[in-house]
Order: structure tokens, then C-alpha cells, then sequence
């Protein structure tokens, strides 16, 4: 049985974009607000989606600015951006998706076809792949074989057609429509769930308007404005087509971090319902400047926390110093796994405190 090799340990990059939610206690006449605007922007979005899919993967810069000005008479023109770009942003996932999975059908379909290439019952080697146990499952690794090609011969057309499959809502709540006693819901639920995810309700951030967003603005006492397009103009209480929520957002997770951010950079804003808990959320993401790197060895010496993710067991250690052979570490201290998790955390913050 050959061995993996260890390789080098490598120290991974602190994360750089953070997100943050809070609850908007919105009242009725803002709820109905929210949910004609996310409405009427929710197709909007489905529109440009279909067009996105339908430019394929000849689509340019060109294409997106004529779907953009396409989208601004009946929006505006930052309304407008954010759904072109969520749709690209969908549109390149869904891509990316397909090709991981024709990369791991063609590598199915290279395995079944080199141990279909060995004789019934012969052993492998280190060199050598063994063949199946018996005649009837070799047959059944044949009629695999040809299942696993016609799907990647589906996929491969539909990527060089970038004709993708996407459903603005997921495909799992789409397919719950179909069995909605398996589900547990009734078609009320889901019509209600299905409508409230395909809502729009989301503004990029931009680093040259006030308070890091122009379409969503959040000021720092907890003001929540939004800009209406024309048709939902006539509901406006604020100028220049402006709507604000008679509630506040109060950011108690990183609400300092959050802070300082609006006042020196971009924002970008979401508002989303829940129709299980019948609440509406705002939520916050942004890009922080990236932490300077640090080696391994430096990390070491300020005390690293070690866990082993084995199987059945989970015993943590505080690394001190480095081992000159790779993969062995000294330990100040160890967890037995025979210990229940109240020690064990107990341990944990110990350790890193």
C-alpha cells in the first residue's frame, strides 16, 4: 500500500471580505414597499438573466452595457448595475460548476475504462489497477461507462453552447414544487417562499458616494434609505424619488468595523425576508484591506491552536515549535479524546487566551 506524501505546511490567508446581518423591524407600510420593489426589480432580474444566458460565452463588454441601458428606463442606472452583475456573477458560477463536473465525469470515465482493461478477478499493483471481482459487475461498470459518457457529451454541448441551467431561487426549491408532501409544505409556503427568493433587494457598494452606497444608504444613527424607480415612484417620502424605513438597522457584530468602513469606503447592502420567521434581514458586506503575511515560523511563536480532524476523535494542541522532520510538532499540552467537550473547551481557551 503506498503512503501519501506529506508536503510542506503553508500558512492560509486571513479572509478579506466580511459580512454582517441585522433585523429590520419594518412595519407594514414598509413591508408592502419592500415587497413591490423587490417585485418589480426581482423581473427584471429574470429578464436579464434569460438574455445573459442567451449571449453565451460570447458575451463582452458591449453585450453588458446594452443590457444595462436596457434595464435603466425602468429602474435606474445603479439599480440597473447590480442586476447585470449578479446575473454575470450567476452566469460564471453556474459555468465554472459545469466544467468541475465534466472534469469528474472524464476522470470516472478514465478510471472505469483502465480497470475494464484488466482481466475479471486480477489483483493491482503499484503500477497496475486491478480488475472488477466478477463478470456481472464488470457488466455493470460497462452500462455505467456509457451512462457516464452521453452526460458528459450533454454537458460538454451545453458549455460550448453556454446554453447553462439556472434558476433564479435554486434548483431544490424548485423541485420541492413537485413534491411538496415530501417537502412539508403546502403550495401557499412554497408559493410564498419561491416569490421571496426571487426578490431583488440588493445595491453594490461604491467607494465615491456618500456613506459607501447610494441605492441602499445606511446612515451611521441607523437610517435606512432606498431609491425607488419610476413606476414606484408615487410612494416616496424623501426627495429625489427616496423611500426611508420607518425602522433603524443597528449593527451589533462588527457594528465598529461597519462604522468606520462607510465613512472611508464601499458598502454593499441586501435585504431579504424570511417568510418561515416572517422577518426582514439587512445585510452588510465589504472588502478589508488584506493582513500582512505571516510565515509559519512566526505564527508559531506566538502560540498556534492544533486540531486533528481524524475520524472518531478530535485532539487539540498548542503548537510551540517546529519540528525538523515535517509533519511532527511539539506540544505544550494535548487533548485525549476520551475527554467530553466541556473540557475540551475548556482547554481551547486556554490555550489561545
Amino acid at each position: 500500500m503506498q503512503l501519501r506524501k506529506i508536503t510542506a505546511t503553508t500558512v492560509a490567508i486571513a479572509p478579506i471580505g466580511v459580512r454582517i446581518r441585522t433585523r429590520l423591524r419594518v412595519n407594514e407600510a414598509d413591508g408592502e414597499l419592500l415587497r413591490r420593489l423587490g417585485g418589480h426589480l426581482g423581473r427584471l432580474a429574470n429578464i436579464d438573466l434569460a438574455v445573459r444566458c442567451g449571449s453565451g460565452p460570447d458575451h463582452d463588454k458591449d453585450h453588458w452595457a446594452a443590457r444595462k441601458q436596457a434595464l435603466t428606463a425602468g429602474s435606474s442606472s445603479r439599480w440597473a448595475g447590480a442586476i447585470t452583475k449578479c446575473s454575470n456573477d450567476l452566469w460564471e458560477t453556474a459555468w465554472q460548476n459545469q466544467a468541475r463536473q465534466a472534469a469528474s465525469l472524464r476522470r470516472a470515465i478514465r478510471t472505469i475504462e483502465r480497470r475494464l482493461a484488466c482481466p475479471v478477478g486480477s489483483r493491482g499493483t503499484r503500477r497496475t489497477m486491478a480488475g472488477y471481482s466478477s463478470r456481472d459487475e464488470r457488466h455493470e461498470k460497462q452500462r455505467r461507462l456509457q451512462i457516464l459518457k452521453a452526460r458528459l457529451d450533454r454537458i460538454e454541448a451545453e458549455l460550448q453552447a453556454g446554453h447553462l441551467k439556472i434558476v433564479r431561487g435554486g434548483h431544490r426549491l424548485i423541485n420541492a414544487r413537485h413534491n411538496l408532501e415530501a417537502a412539508k409544505l403546502s403550495e401557499a409556503e412554497w408559493r410564498q417562499r419561491w416569490e421571496a427568493t426571487r426578490w431583488f433587494l440588493q445595491a453594490n457598494g461604491e467607494a465615491d458616494r456618500f456613506w459607501g452606497n447610494s441605492t441602499i444608504r445606511v446612515y451611521p444613527t441607523g437610517e435606512v434609505d432606498l431609491v425607488l424607480p419610476p413606476s414606484l415612484g408615487h410612494f416616496a417620502n424623501r426627495p429625489r424619488r427616496r423611500y426611508r424605513l420607518s425602522c433603524s438597522a443597528q449593527f451589533h457584530h462588527r457594528g465598529e468595523e461597519w462604522a468606520g468602513q462607510i465613512a472611508v469606503g464601499a458598502v454593499a447592502y441586501a435585504i431579504s425576508f424570511s417568510p418561515e420567521r416572517c422577518r426582514w434581514y439587512l445585510d452588510a458586506s465589504w472588502t478589508s484591506s488584506p493582513a500582512p503575511p505571516v510565515t509559519l515560523e512566526g505564527a508559531v511563536a506566538t502560540g498556534v491552536l492544533a486540531v486533528d480532524l481524524n475520524a472518531d476523535m478530535w485532539p487539540v494542541g498548542r503548537l510551540t515549535q517546529l519540528a525538523t522532520r515535517p509533519g511532527n510538532h511539539r506540544r505544550s499540552h494535548s487533548i485525549s479524546p476520551g475527554r467530553d467537550f466541556a473540557e475540551t473547551r475548556k482547554f481551547v481557551t486556554r490555550s489561545v487566551g
